[in-house]
């Protein structure tokens, strides 16, 4: 057997001449040998050496095998290290009594050499086997403990950026806040500024909870909250949020409604709020000016069915799964040179809804420029 050369065994017998017959028997197959002539002297050995399999016999004066068998056990560790006893005894009692000690295998005197060498490589065969698998298990707690360092480590760092970051926003948001009460001092000119400014600040502050929420998300530590809900109030509550910021580029946001018997369902609103206004920012985004964003919603047969559409420069069929992945880099149809980025928005949107056991997708409008995303949620 591969690797026996290397093989440690310890033999345990009272009788000298038992030792001696053992010793021949194993030692042409390549087999190191310990020998002990009483349990105290294999307990003392195995301690000192650690060999790769015993071969105990049972009948001792002072300690017997049994007990020699149950200290190694305990000794032993997370190694377990192969037993096989030698006995002439033949009472099953005996062979339970064995076993209970933590005996791998036993056999009987007088001993078949071709059996003993058998039996031998068998357990050293699945020895090595439990070796290199407790090694491979160290190996992996060392790593999940190294990935768990990272993870609390990345997690610590997001909430610190996300921390650092929405204080100062917060600020800027506040004195903007203040600028538009004294609007009676400021020009026209000033106050699109404000307005513009105060749109990229809720701007920002979407991609800072977005950041949050994606790693939430991706941890699976952030639960939807299902409750009923009114869809055609939600619909209209966050299209009011992307007013400002649609009028500015003159974008006119239409919606139409298709509701059969109620609009109201079961779903996340916080969510389903969240996941329409990134399709809205980046339908009002990547708009031309003074243009016109569709929102069709469709409520019926347990289904919530949205559609956003921009006239945009579109999205290539190539990317039209990639703009759901985070940071994703891409080239804008028809605007050589122009390159954009999905940011988290679109990730977000796909995960969340997801979550709430839906499904997004892109497709080109069946008529003229832009892209259409549509949404299918359970109701």
């Amino acid at each position: 057997m591969e690797g026996a050369k290397a093989s440690l065994l310890l033999i345990v017998d009272d009788d000298r001449k038992n030792l001696s017959l053992l010793e021949a028997i194993l030692s042409p197959h390549g087999f190191k040998i310990l020998k002990a002539a009483s349990g105290k002297e294999a307990l003392k050995l195995f301690k000192e050496f650690r060999p790769d399999l015993i071969l105990l016999d049972i009948m001792m004066p002072e300690m017997d095998g049994f007990e020699v068998c149950r200290r190694i056990r305990q000794m032993q560790g997370q190694i377990h290290v192969p037993i096989i006893m030698v006995t002439a005894l033949e009472e099953t009692s005996d062979k339970e009594r064995a076993a209970e000690a933590g005996a791998d295998d036993f056999i009987s005197k007088p001993i078949n050499k071709t059996e003993l060498i058998i039996r031998i490589r068998s357990l050293l065969r699945i020895s090595a086997f439990q070796r290199r698998l407790y090694r491979k298990n160290r190996e992996l707690e060392r790593m999940n403990e190294k990935l768990y360092r990272i993870q609390k480590a990345k997690e610590e760092l997001i909430h610190m950026i996300i921390h650092d970051l929405k204080n100062p926003l917060t600020g800027i948001y506040g004195n903007l806040e203040l600028l538009k009460l004294r609007q009676d001092c400021l020009d026209e000119k000033q106050s699109l500024l404000i307005a513009k400014t105060i749109v990229a600040c809720d701007r920002m502050m979407n991609m800072i909870q977005n950041i949050l929420d994606v790693y939430k998300l991706s941890e699976g530590k952030l639960k939807p909250k299902i409750m009923t809900v009114d869809i055609e109030s939600l619909v209209a509550e966050t299209i009011e949020l992307f007013r400002i910021s649609a009028s500015i580029k003159g974008v006119e946001m239409k919606t139409k409604l298709a509701i059969k018997n109620r609009s109201y369902a079961n779903t996340d609103p916080d969510l389903f709020k969240r996941i329409l206004g990134n399709l809205l920012s980046n339908a009002i985004r990547y708009s031309p000016e003074r243009e016109q964003v569709d929102i069709d919603v469709r409520v019926g047969g347990n289904q919530i069915n949205i559609a956003v559409r921009d006239r945009g420069p579109g999205v290539p069929d190539q990317l039209k799964e990639r703009i759901f992945i985070p940071f994703e880099q891409f080239q804008l149809s028809g605007q050589r040179g122009s390159v954009g980025s999905a940011g988290l928005g679109l990730t977000f949107s796909k995960m969340a809804t997801e979550t709430l056991g839906g499904k997004i997708w892109v497709e080109d409008p069946e008529d003229g420029p832009g892209s259409v995303f549509k949404i299918n949620l359970p109701a």
